[in-house]
């Protein structure tokens, strides 16, 4: 027993006397790094005012909006993809695949403040990549889920590593995106896994993708002007007053419409806010202006309401904009001086006001021509090709992309409006 006392006093001693050293001790090193916070100047940070203390922050890592691949780190021809193309659906699988500029390999990323972005596939942006139920458990797989403001699955901060690829690690559950075992095998999961700095398995090269919304420089005021009108008629934005019926095939079948929120329907619904001016073939003449001026004097479903297939009962959108006033409507906008009357797609293929030309001297500003329908060309997204068009399949002005073989296996040729100076 006194054995054990002796070695718990001499314990004792030994801690009194290495405390009063380390008072010492940390007397001096407070001065020292007071001083220090004196002098220094933050990079970024702000004052505690309590203390006095410099609380220097980490700086904030912001990639523009915009389309991107994310190209795996240590092999540049391969990318995050959906590994099913026509997926729209929550927990959708992401996956590796060889990069070929397809819709379910551009994936478009959006600040949402605080450092955090979310990623969405181009095929259907209201989905974005998700932590599937903030599972904080590493090897979870990583979805596509409905955006919801504020969803902390949803977000991902982005974090440039010293070689410029990028890791990016999800706001609920800390973990980051991840190639399975670190191989880019084609069809292999994208998952949640610990930051570990293995970047051939978490590190990504962001290769932009042309951003079609900016004009070439190069070509003339007048495309510009023509560009920007039809802009104007596929990003009207509105709210429906009530419900009335989408456009009806030339089967007799309503086609589908969606909403900025991502909802889908055979018609437009009443409260819910859609981008694009109508398709309608009843009375084809509605601009921008036009359409914004009939909504503030009040619609009606039996005014939206008209028949165009007489074979079938079925109503559909009585007015609107078709393809060719679509077009026609950009021209006459440009004020070119040059007179256009209206023309339907057939009489434009043999038309004084166009001369045609070939895909590989397209400009923004020409159009995809075939009987039957008439695009109007933006400029190229990746190795696609981009247009604004009233297409009767979406029921509305919208943009899509196009590959050349696309293109030219469904009989479109390219021609110049003979409007244009250049």
């Amino acid at each position: 027993m006194r054995k054990n006392q002796n070695i718990n006093q001499n314990t004792r001693t030994v801690c009194k006397k290495g405390y009063t050293k380390w008072k010492k001790y940390r007397m001096y090193g407070t001065a020292f790094f007071m001083a220090l916070a004196m002098t220094a100047t933050p990079i970024v940070g702000d004052i505690n005012a309590s203390c006095g203390i410099q609380v220097v922050h980490a700086a904030e890592v912001v990639i523009p909006n915009g389309s991107y691949a994310f190209l795996t780190h240590d092999d540049g021809t391969k990318t995050m993809n959906v590994l099913f193309a026509s997926t729209e659906e929550d927990k959708a699988l992401i996956g590796i695949d060889n990069f070929d500029y397809e819709k379910n390999e551009i994936w478009i990323v959006t600040n949402q403040g605080n450092g955090y972005v979310t990623i969405a596939p181009s095929h259907c942006p209201q989905l974005v990549l998700n932590a599937l139920l903030a599972n904080k458990t590493p090897g979870d797989l990583v979805t596509l889920h409905r955006w919801t403001e504020g969803d902390a699955a949803s977000l991902w901060k982005p974090i440039k590593n010293a070689d410029g690829s990028y890791t990016f690690q999800n706001k609920a559950t800390g973990l980051v995106l991840d190639c399975r075992n670190g191989s880019y095998e084609i069809g292999n999961h994208i998952l949640n896994w610990t930051k570990n700095g293995y970047l051939q398995a978490q590190g990504f090269d962001l290769q932009k993708i042309g951003d079609v919304a900016n004009v070439e420089s190069t070509i003339s005021k007048e495309r510009q002007a023509a560009l920007a009108k039809a802009k104007q008629m596929v990003e009207v934005t509105w709210t429906a007053p009530c419900d009335f019926p989408t456009w009806l095939s030339s089967k007799g079948v309503s086609n589908t419409v969606v909403a900025t929120d991502g909802t889908k329907s055979s018609y437009f619904i009443k409260g819910k806010t859609y981008q694009g001016i109508p398709y309608s073939m009843v009375n084809h003449s509605y601009d921008d202006v036009k359409w914004v001026n009939l909504l503030q004097k009040g619609i009606t479903k039996s005014k939206m309401s008209g028949t165009y297939y007489s074979k079938y009962s079925k109503k559909t959108t009585a007015l609107g904009i078709d393809c060719s006033y679509f077009v026609y409507t950009a021209f006459k906008s440009a004020n070119t001086g040059y007179n256009i009357s209206y023309q339907t797609t057939s009489a434009m293929l043999n038309s004084k006001y166009y001369t045609k030309k070939n895909l590989s001297d397209i400009k923004p500003g020409d159009i995809a021509l075939k009987k039957g329908h008439v695009r109007l060309y933006v400029g190229r997204d990746g190795e696609y090709y981009g247009f604004y068009e009233a297409n009767a399949g979406d029921s509305k002005c919208t943009y899509n992309v196009y590959s050349a073989s696309s293109l030219q296996k469904d009989g479109y040729q390219i021609y110049k409006f003979n409007g244009f100076s250049d």
